[in-house]
């Protein structure tokens, strides 16, 4: 079969569109298993966008600084969630940081969107995402290196399609694994192909419940 018609394909072409729109490509290099974050981004982002909270955490932590902030995010999202921490932020040693920043409503306010654009958001493939196996989950989108969404995509032309990645959810996806943990880190698992998208929120085996999210074109679903 010609390799235009692999999933490769189809994730290129994904991963194309979304780089055209203001994402960053990722390295998987950079993802964390153990903390299920991608470290870089998430660094990068809070030392751009907040450079003088970072240097008064510095002062504090020294050498340690990048190792000490990562471990209070980490107990941060255990605690609180991934959709908490990104809307409230987080506390280190008293210092305020922003894991996010939302569109402000008026352009008036130039601080606000000039915050908003310091997000960092991200795209990697092919992420192996745990210690204790070698899966890899095609896509992981990350918000400042904070992962909010996955997605198994599947081409129809490789005898594939999006039953197939419901399936794959279903039976060889470990909700037990960190970052298909819910709350504690992505929000939602998509299972794609070129016609159709399922969702759902919550990994639970052969429990987990896919809803249709399709668009369509006008009135249509």
């Amino acid at each position: 079969m010609a390799q235009i018609h692999t999933e490769q394909r189809f994730e290129e072409a994904i991963e194309t569109h979304l780089l055209a729109n203001g994402y960053i490509k990722g390295d998987k290099a950079d993802f964390d298993p153990i903390t299920a974050l991608d470290t870089r981004q998430l660094l990068d982002f809070i030392t751009t966008s907040q450079p003088k909270q970072w240097a008064k955490l510095s002062s504090q932590y020294g050498s340690q600084v990048e190792s000490k902030f990562i471990s209070r995010v980490v107990k941060e999202l255990e605690t609180q969630g991934t959709l908490a921490v990104l809307r409230h932020g987080i506390k280190d040693l008293g210092v305020p940081f922003r894991l996010a920043y939302f569109k402000p409503a008026s352009t008036l306010t130039e601080d606000a969107v000039v915050a908003f654009t310091k997000n960092r958001l991200s795209i990697t493939r092919q992420v192996r995402y745990s210690t204790r196996h070698a899966n890899e989950i095609d896509v992981v989108l990350f918000v400042n290196g904070i992962p909010v969404a996955t997605a198994e995509l599947k081409n129809p032309l490789s005898r594939q399609n999006v039953q197939n990645g419901i399936k794959q959810y279903r039976k060889d996806r470990d909700p037990r694994d960190l970052l298909l943990s819910f709350k504690k880190r992505c929000l939602v698992h998509f299972a794609v192909d070129p016609d159709l998208v399922f969702m759902t929120t919550r990994l639970a085996g052969d429990q987990t419940d896919f809803l249709p999210f399709n668009r369509g074109r006008g009135p249509g679903i």
